[in-house]
């Protein structure tokens, strides 16, 4: 095997040409140990290293990377969030969806931009790309929104509004949920459970009453009762409130 010249790896060009053959071969970037395998296999692996090591090396040449375990902490760093969003927007011509991320498995790469960057629009905005679109009629399916105002209940702890819609990256949510899907409140009432508190009740009414009697100080029955409409918007909530299973029994008159 021949000494290449001085300076002869200080050229990316060469490195990929090394690199092509076993890529090829493999279909994918090589680890460290194909690396030190191939001819001036060792100079390779520290050129790598020095590049930014092989997540990074492997990024910027538009391949993917999923194979490598990423170190604790990598995602924090915005450069390396920031070199594969556009490694993706480069191959896919437009920042793919969460959905769609999660599916090209960078799942971990979506909870990052989450937890450590703001937020997809927020990326978007330093990246100075468009927001991902879902889908014609993505919002159409009824599982895709319960999964989505799930998921942004968790994160905010509390049921979405449509000013939070509006301000996360699901603004098309907002006008799908009153066109298809009966607005917010038929939503809420959906998921959360139960009709209004108000419709029903006058079947918990033994069961106001001793919630009344046994809560010293709450004024008369009449402002306890619209302080329980108030605070229980809906049957579970009242029977949360009440002590009572989430579901009420096929007996119970509704």
């Amino acid at each position: 095997m021949s000494r290449k010249p001085p300076g002869y790896w200080d050229d990316w060009k060469n490195v990929e040409e090394a690199l092509h053959p076993v890529i090829a071969r493999l279909g994918r970037f090589p680890k460290r140990n194909e690396v030190t395998a191939l001819p001036n296999g060792y100079a390779l692996n520290c050129i790598i290293q020095d590049a930014g090591g092989y997540v990074a090396v492997a990024e910027g040449m538009g391949l993917d990377a999923n194979h490598f375990h990423r170190p604790n902490g990598y995602w924090k760093k915005w450069e390396n969030v920031k070199r594969t969003l556009l490694r993706l927007i480069e191959k896919h011509g437009r920042l793919p969806s969460r959905r769609e991320l999660n599916a090209l498995g960078e799942s971990t790469l979506v909870q990052a931009i989450t937890l450590y960057h703001g937020g997809t629009i927020a990326a978007c905005r330093r990246l100075k790309v468009s927001l991902p679109r879902q889908p014609s009629g993505y919002w159409k399916a009824w599982e895709h929104v319960e999964k989505t105002l799930s998921e942004l209940t968790e994160k905010l702890g509390h049921f979405p509004t449509f000013a939070d819609l509006n301000t996360s990256e699901h603004r098309g949510l907002t006008s799908a949920v009153a066109r298809y899907h009966g607005g917010m409140k038929s939503v809420r009432r959906k998921m959360v459970g139960g009709p209004p508190t108000n419709q029903v009740l006058h079947c918990y009414a033994d069961s106001v009453a001793d919630a009344y009697l046994q809560t010293p100080g709450s004024g008369s029955f009449d402002e306890y009762v619209a302080q329980l409409e108030h605070e229980c918007p809906y049957e579970r909530d009242l029977r949360a409130r009440l002590g009572l299973p989430p579901e009420p029994s096929m007996e119970q008159p509704t």
